[in-house]
């Protein structure tokens, strides 16, 4: 599916009558700009707009990219919170209303899937932080909130899988979340999360398989230690260099916490309580899967300093302290007496026969006299304390297995061991679920039945007589579904995962799980989408044609283009891993343009020279033909272009730097188009290597591999971007028509004027650049007639 861009929805939401099914909405305005347009606020995933209906504000939520399995996601998650509404169990005031409608909005004929969403005005959590930075007493609430918010999802068993500051809201106080694209609900256990998160807040080990309700406590601690950091000492936001992207502490503190700089700070800091909170946290970096969760035992504010909350913060706290109580306390029941007990051990794969005498029942006077104890000792000691210091519950065997001396009835018990050949099964006896694999148990002697599922796989069962300490074992098989790919051009190349799978049409099967599915077929744009499988799957790919040649007056043709469709997309170092010119980041709007396929070559500049009676210029003994033509100035360049469109009637020019890294980022957002690292740069890229460092035997900064070049290699060697085009990065350098700023400030959008004293932007690197230089964002400049063997180009196209 192509899916429309920000400009498209901004037409079709101005007349939402048409193009919206949901009455509400049909009925509505959409907010606008001064200048009357609709006011967009966009993402990652989807640009979002505020419709005006009556009494009522809706957030609109127009998807830009493909999640195959939204409309299971979004169902799944409204039940759950429907059930734990309906089961009064969970308040969840951190949740705003929200529905999935599947056809949302039409945009060109066509309907699309929205998220409705109520609309909540308030401060993202890095503008409330700044708006109230030297209220100790305000953010050290917050701080506050914080951890009840975080102990009520993690008892309702949600995660929101992107928490951060512009995920989070201040409403009078209260905090809000938004953007659920990435939350866990537990009847989404087994899907794999749609995103990481963003890289300030999450571990840096996260993938796209961490999806589960334990999801946000690294998140929760990141934004927990800013808030009590500031709290307390607000100075830190300067000297640690807090900026629109993070709080306090950021991805490269988490990657290299022993040379950080703001961790060393932090734990040196004169505040006893920042050092311990920092300690602990330096710690779950290198053991991220045992990240507890925040408790109130963490409300680390000084005594002096403690807030005072507010009355509704007070019933929230009390709120999920009597929610504790219904889940602890023992509930009415009839005189029956309870099974056996159950008790889980740690799992260890030595596993030793043991026999074992525990009470079956409990002393049900002994029990009341407990919790009567237990409630009145509460309540004597609560009025003394704020709802920060409730004392944390006893993690010890609960109640019903109080004592081994019980004088009741005694069974006798032994050890069974469950171990699967992979791990992490879901283990169910008797229908009971009990944990994951590889687990210990120690269960009465009985006949049990013995279920080991996982999502993915097909289900194993056992029955057993358990008379003595036993290890089952279970061998799963994955469940294999069809994906068919279809195509609307016959024998494209279809890529699962980036393996070739043969041709269109392709059946295909599959484990369940996430596929990346990629068709191309030379001369079209590549077709690609995620799919998620749980069931048989046939997906229709849609090729576009997206080459063209103008010919030329002797009736051969001109070099072949590429036709880039208008988007949107954030120009610079997003990956914050450049040098100062390549910022600030920010979004663009692009119109459609077409650039060559490949750098001009010689063949094609030789033709070009011939013709206007220029001098050629020199190979250095690398090779002409279809190597792409070295040593040509700006002016070689440009003239070429003008010389162009003078042939086809057309007009040809020099791209822009927004369209040339438009175009080379191909919808990534990525350091290069393949993605962050260069380790897979030969495939791609014809740039610095072994090959060439066998010539050229003092550079100490190279790719390590070989790709047989040590200098140009003939276009079209190497694999190309998503859009088509070859040698983006790496061959040689390409000039721009986009004038030099240390900044960007608009120049980048537009071709330089005649003014010859300026310098020039060039973009891509070249033979010679080692792995920092070949990114899509990075650039540099040069004279106007600066000739070199590492720079050429390719022409761009109204």
């Amino acid at each position: 599916m192509v899916w429309p861009t920000a400009q498209e929805y901004s037409e079709a939401i101005q007349n939402p009558q048409v193009n919206f099914i949901d009455a509400e909405l049909k009925a509505g305005q959409v907010e606008l700009t001064p200048l009357g347009l609709p006011r967009p606020i966009s993402g990652n995933f989807a640009t979002v707009f505020r419709m005006q209906c009556g009494q009522h504000d809706w957030a609109v939520r127009c998807f830009m990219r493909n999640v195959t399995d939204q409309q299971q996601r979004y169902a799944a998650i409204s039940e759950y919170f429907a059930r734990i509404k309906h089961l009064a169990r969970i308040q969840l005031p951190y949740i705003v209303d929200f529905k999935f409608i599947e056809t949302g909005i039409k945009v060109s004929g066509q309907w699309y899937p929205i998220l409705k969403m109520a609309w909540v005005t308030g401060d993202l959590l890095d503008k409330f932080i700044t708006k109230h930075l030297h209220n100790s007493a305000i953010l050290q609430d917050l701080a506050t909130r914080w951890v009840t918010m975080m102990q009520t999802l993690d008892k309702a068993g949600i995660a929101h899988g992107d928490l951060q500051h512009g995920n989070i809201l201040v409403v009078n106080g209260e905090l809000r979340l938004i953007d659920y694209d990435g939350l866990f609900v537990g009847t989404l256990a087994g899907f794999s999360s749609n995103e990481v998160g963003h890289p300030n807040y999450q571990h840096p080990s996260r993938t796209g398989n961490d999806f589960r309700a334990d999801l946000d406590r690294f998140s929760a601690w990141v934004i927990y230690i800013a808030l009590v950091s500031l709290s307390i000492d607000p100075q830190l936001r300067q000297r640690i260099g807090s900026g629109d992207e993070f709080l306090l502490l950021r991805k490269e503190d988490f990657q290299n916490p022993e040379t950080s700089s703001a961790l060393a700070l932090l734990l040196k800091h004169q505040d006893a309580s920042i050092q311990s909170l920092v300690t602990e946290f330096k710690q779950l970096l290198s053991n991220p899967s045992q990240i507890p969760p925040l408790d109130n035992q963490r409300i680390i504010f000084p005594a002096t300093s403690r807030p005072v909350l507010s009355a509704s913060a007070a019933a929230s706290t009390a709120a999920t302290f009597s929610d504790w109580l219904a889940d602890h306390l023992p509930q009415p029941s009839s005189p029956s007496l309870p099974s056996p007990p159950i008790s889980v051990k740690p799992a260890s794969d030595n596993v030793k026969p043991q026999k074992k005498l525990l009470s079956p029942v409990v002393n049900k006077r002994l029990v009341s006299k407990s919790i009567v104890g237990l409630f009145c000792s509460l309540m004597i000691f609560l009025p003394s304390l704020p709802p920060t210091e409730l004392p944390p519950l006893a993690k010890s065997a609960p109640i019903g297995l109080l004592a081994e001396e019980s004088i009741l009835p005694e069974h006798q018990i032994t050890l069974l061991a469950v171990r699967s050949n992979v791990e992490n099964n879901t283990v169910f006896i008797n229908d009971k679920n009990y944990g994951s694999t590889p687990l210990n148990l120690e269960l009465p002697l009985d006949l049990y039945t013995v279920r080991v599922e996982k999502e993915g796989y097909l289900p194993s069962e056992k029955q057993i007589d358990l008379q003595e300490a036993e290890t089952l074992s279970f061998t799963l098989q994955p469940q294999l579904v069809q994906l068919m790919v279809r195509s609307n051009i016959e024998d494209s190349l279809v890529f699962i995962n980036e393996k070739h799978c043969g041709s269109t049409p392709a059946a295909v099967e599959m484990p369940l799980g996430l596929y990346t599915v990629r068709v191309e077929k030379d001369g079209y744009l590549p077709y690609e989408e995620q799919v998620t499988l749980q069931q048989a799957v046939t997906l229709q790919a849609h090729l576009r044609k997206n080459l063209l040649s103008d010919r030329l007056h002797d009736g051969s043709f001109g070099p072949e283009m590429v036709s880039i469709p208008a988007g949107r997309f954030q120009i610079g170092d997003i990956q914050r891993r450049g040098e100062s010119d390549e910022r600030p980041v920010y979004w663009v709007l692009v119109k459609n343009f077409a650039i060559g396929r490949y750098e001009v070559t010689f063949a094609e500049y030789d033709r070009f020279a011939k013709a206007t009676g220029r001098k050629k210029p020199s190979d250095r003994g690398w090779g002409r033909d279809k190597r792409p033509v070295i040593g040509v100035s700006w002016d070689d360049a440009t003239a070429y272009a003008k010389w162009l469109s003078q042939q086809t009637g057309q007009h040809y020019r020099l791209p822009t730097e927004v369209e040339w890294e438009y175009a080379a980022s191909a919808g990534t957002e990525t350091a290069r188009y393949w993605g962050n690292g260069s380790k897979e740069a030969h495939r791609y890229a014809n740039v610095a290597d072994k090959t060439a460092k066998k010539k050229y035997s003092s550079w100490t900064r190279i790719h390590h591999y070989a790709d047989g070049y040590v200098h140009t290699a003939p276009v079209g060697s190497f694999q190309p971007n998503a859009f088509g085009l070859f040698d983006i990065l790496g061959n040689v350098w390409e000039w721009t028509c986009s004038e030099y700023e240390r900044k960007y400030r608009g120049k980048e959008k537009q071709c330089a004027d005649n003014n010859r004293t300026r310098l020039r932007v060039i973009r891509g690197g070249a033979w010679n650049s080692n792995p920092g230089d070949a990114r899509t964002a990075n650039r540099y400049r040069f004279p106007h007639d600066f000739r070199s063997g590492g720079v050429g180009f390719r022409v761009a196209r109204q």
